[in-house]
């Protein structure tokens, strides 16, 4: 089971809330999975409920630093592989700035 923070936003869950918790609750209701296989953390640049996808690096959108840190500090997801999709930037910039400041987040 994927998931996806940017998909989850536009979809109406409220991760900056209690959306989080409701998304695992539902996943182990409906997939007996206490968290998710694999994560595509992205931020989003959409506002919330608006049935629209657009990437942004973490930390640069609308879910910013408090969603990526409740997400990688959430011991049920320690485990968690995650998914960067946003463009690499010349000489994979974005890319090494994106994971230096997960890595920071999740201490």
């Amino acid at each position: 089971m994927c998931l996806d923070s940017a998909h989850l936003w536009g979809a109406g869950y409220d991760l900056l809330g209690d959306g989080w918790e409701r998304v695992l609750g539902e996943l182990a209701d409906a997939w007996q999975l206490e968290a998710p296989q694999l994560f595509h953390g992205n931020d989003t640049a959409v506002e919330l409920g608006s049935h629209r996808d657009r990437h942004a690096p973490p930390g640069e959108g609308k879910l910013g630093r408090s969603f990526f840190r409740k997400l990688l500090t959430d011991p049920r997801c320690a485990e968690l592989p995650i998914v960067l999709e946003i463009p690499p930037g010349d000489g994979n910039v974005l890319i090494k700035k994106a994971l230096a400041r997960l890595r920071r987040w999740a201490r």
